[in-house]
């Protein structure tokens, strides 16, 4: 049995009326999302049972949705008997019997393309340049996988809707020994073109195939949203798990040595790296959101911003309060570019941090995971990035304050994320404190 349920669309602001879309399920497999065409004030609406509220104003308000519920009505029992004898209807069909227009006439209307190529360049360009880059790569990343199916096993993709669970099972799999088979096959290599060049194509290691597979079922889902797709791909498919070992950051001590060091005879590029890394060991911001600061971000002695990772479902805006130190940095650069400091790209920033710590001494060793989850000990001087100048500030605030709320209120993160219990190694010095108060 088919069935009909309604929720609202985003609100128009000059009307302050919201359209109602209805979500078609036929027989209970097959998903259509379709517009009616009619708009209501979010006020008026029920989300839960999808009715529309008649509440005792006035009379013409009250004859207005009275209306209203009816046409709704109308259009559902139209669909409803259509696909009952046509179930097998497209969208294009449904959207047109849901409009008042006639299927013929939708029959003649432009469909919107469905090219996987090209909408994958459209939803790309709906992020920011670094959120928009980590995107780009994984696009680059899934053409290869594409080209492997159609090298390989002669399956060649075109459209969203040529993308199957089927198709997709071996993803993981691929993307674990993407650096073997390239080795193993170099006329596959060869056919690849620019898709293999100037690209760090390696055996994948389970939290780059887990971040992977997380970033393409973001694209399926907003292809799911947008009706272009009736299901996502990806649903039925285990993702692989993120694994972490104990964060490794930077101490207070080894901080201040690279705020203290003189890097007179170093170039520019590399005393303004200290500088930007510095400030974000001081405020904690993801790269992305240092990316984007200016100075309207700075509020009296607060740096304020809504955390880019978490705008779209959780618009919370984070207040650091701003040490003097970092005060300094900011006035050092203040008016000498549109950004609130001189950020490089994520490549070279990192670069730099690299270097920084290098010249600075600061080359003890770290646990990491390698590519086949084995902890490994490496110099932090070789593995530090900006998330390192992130942990830095998290690590050595959640020493002083085992708070997570508190900290999670100035680093981003939602409250009680699992992410601080990452930072429950205690040092040394904290055990024989503890130790002390039973002596």
């Amino acid at each position: 049995m088919s069935t009909i349920k309604r929720y609202l669309l985003k609100e128009n602001h000059t009307t302050g009326k919201c359209e109602i879309a209805l979500r078609l399920s036929v027989n209970g497999n097959t998903k259509h999302r379709l517009k009616s065409g009619l708009f209501v004030a979010a006020k008026y609406f029920d989300v839960k049972s999808g009715s529309i509220k008649r509440p005792r104003i006035n009379n013409t308000v009250i004859t207005e949705l009275t209306t209203l519920e009816r046409d709704l009505t109308a259009i559902e029992t139209k669909l409803i008997l259509y696909v009952s004898k046509r179930p097998t209807a497209t969208k294009q069909e449904l959207q047109a019997i849901a409009t008042g227009q006639s299927v013929e006439q939708a029959a003649t209307t432009q469909p919107q393309t469905l090219n996987i190529w090209l909408l994958y360049d459209e939803f790309i360009n709906t992020y920011n340049s670094e959120s928009g880059h980590n995107h780009r790569h994984t696009e680059i990343t899934f053409k290869r996988y594409c080209a492997f199916q159609r090298y390989f096993k002669r399956l060649n993709v075109e459209n969203v809707t040529d993308i199957t669970t089927e198709f997709l099972k071996g993803f993981a799999a691929y993307l674990k020994s993407e650096k073997t088979l390239l080795l193993r096959y170099p006329t596959f290599a060869k056919s690849l073109g620019e898709l293999g060049k100037n690209q760090r194509i390696n055996d994948k290691h389970r939290n780059s195939i887990a971040v992977t597979q997380m970033r393409l079922n973001t694209f399926f889902n907003w292809l799911l949203k947008r009706d272009l797709i009736s299901a996502n791909p990806l649903a039925k498919i285990d993702h692989e798990k993120q694994e972490f070992a104990t964060p490794y950051y930077l101490t207070l001590d080894e901080r201040n040595a690279i705020a203290n060091h003189d890097l007179s005879s170093e170039s520019k590029a590399t005393q303004i790296a200290r500088d930007v890394f510095l400030f974000q060991c001081y405020v904690g911001c993801r790269y992305s959101d240092l990316y984007r600061l200016t100075a309207a971000n700075v509020v009296g002695n607060y740096l304020q911003y809504i955390p880019t990772k978490t705008k779209g479902s959780r618009a919370t805006v984070v207040r650091v309060p701003l040490t003097p130190k970092a005060v300094e940095i900011i006035e050092k650069y203040k008016g000498k570019q549109r950004k609130l400091l001189p950020v490089k790209s994520i490549v070279t920033y990192n670069r730099q941090i690299k270097k920084l710590l290098t010249i600075c001494g600061i080359t003890r060793n770290v646990i990491k995971l390698d590519n086949n989850g084995n902890e490994i000990s490496v110099p932090i001087n070789t593995v530090a990035s900006s998330h390192t100048a992130r942990k830095t500030f998290i690590g050595n605030l959640y020493k002083k304050v085992s708070d997570p709320n508190l900290i999670a209120s100035m680093s981003g993160h939602t409250e009680n994320s699992t992410a601080f219990a990452r930072y429950r190694v205690i040092d040394d010095q904290m055990k024989q404190n503890v130790i002390a108060l039973i002596e």
